[in-house]
């Protein structure tokens, strides 16, 4: 993976004078494109045969020209359904062009398949350039997420306010500021129809994935994390869901992660869209969601006196509007960024 560009620690704009770090933090030089195409299948939760409908989604990230990593996750909705999400890198667009334009890839999303009564399929695709990105590991093992197909580097461009858009080396010259409007979750069950939606997304939308990984915790602080910690993480992530209009959020999704077998692991993650990077700031700086979830991790830190087990990491992107690309074959209207930005002035429908 060719780095796009290091990043001078010494022109960080935010950073405080004389900042001196107190943790190690670990990054990935950038590529100069990432693409991350999220793919899932929709369907109601205690389906009798959940790999049937993953086995194309599977056969496809198989395929020649397929992506360098795939990561693995669950997420069952307020609407009741299960997602199964495969989560796929390239760090070469041209190959993803490729690999998306086989037959077997292209069917997938064709409005015509027949998915089966309450089944419905989605993919978010994010071209990601490598001046609008960023990421920070708190271990430094590169394990999950673009990061995987790289090197890790330390860097001191963390531990202050504004770090994480000081690692976005576009922001140094560009505010990013976005033009999303945020619309209110629709209440009460709303059922799938059997078409595929295509959304029209704004300029500069602020994705972040961050994931939490507790495998290697053991005893007290185990029982710390999944007692006081992953409470809190929890509802942090249903409060940005479900008030979009209050955080400037367009999508919040807390995933369990599985494995290869579809197993669950000791890893979870939080799949976030926001209005803007500043929407984004704004909710980690100062809403009291946020607030509890950096007190309880805290709170694990200095029981852990220095030896802290659980792992910490995330990637976040700015994407321009033409780099992200959203739809939705006979899922629910309140999936992923559909119940926010899926109005008419959003959205582009193909009857099935």
């Amino acid at each position: 993976m060719s780095p796009h560009a290091a990043l001078d620690t010494d022109a960080a704009p935010n950073k405080p004078v004389g900042h001196v770090v107190h943790a190690p933090a670990w990054t990935a030089p950038m590529p100069e494109h990432v693409v991350l195409e999220q793919v899932a299948v929709q369907y109601p939760d205690g389906h009798a045969q959940p790999d049937v409908l993953r086995e194309p989604l599977e056969r496809a990230v198989t395929l020649e020209h397929g992506p360098g990593q795939v990561d693995r996750a669950t997420y069952s909705d307020p609407h009741g359904s299960r997602n199964d999400i495969l989560l796929c890198y390239w760090t070469d667009p041209h190959e993803h062009r490729r690999w998306a334009a086989q037959p077997d890839v292209a069917r997938l999303w064709s409005g015509a398949h027949d998915l089966g009564l309450g089944v419905g399929r989605w993919r978010e695709l994010l071209q990601l350039q490598g001046e609008r990105l960023e990421t920070l590991d708190s271990a430094g093992v590169a394990g999950r997420g673009f990061s995987a197909l790289g090197d890790l580097a330390p860097t001191g461009v963390h531990e202050y306010w504004g770090a994480m858009r000081d690692r976005i080396s576009a922001s140094h010259t560009d505010p990013l500021n976005g033009d999303a409007v945020a619309g209110p979750r629709a209440a009460g069950r709303r059922e799938s129809q059997p078409r595929k939606l295509t959304l029209r997304a704004p300029e500069n939308v602020c994705f972040i994935r961050t994931g939490q990984d507790w495998s290697h915790t053991r005893g007290q602080q185990r029982e710390t994390y999944e007692q006081t910690v992953a409470p809190v993480l929890e509802q942090g992530a249903d409060f940005l869901r479900d008030h979009p209009d209050e955080t400037g959020c367009l999508s919040s999704r807390l995933v369990r992660e599985m494995d290869a077998d579809w197993q669950p692991q000791d890893r979870s993650c939080v799949l976030a869209y926001f209005r803007s990077l500043g929407h984004l700031e704004r909710w980690t700086w100062s809403h009291p969601t946020h607030m509890a979830i950096f007190d309880a991790f805290m709170g694990l830190v200095s029981q852990a006196g220095g030896d802290v087990q659980l792992r910490l990491w995330h990637e976040v992107a700015v994407l321009t509007s033409d780099t992200l690309g959203l739809e939705y074959l006979s899922c629910h209207p309140d999936t992923g960024l559909l119940a926010t930005l899926g109005r008419d002035d959003h959205q582009e429908e193909d009857q099935a």
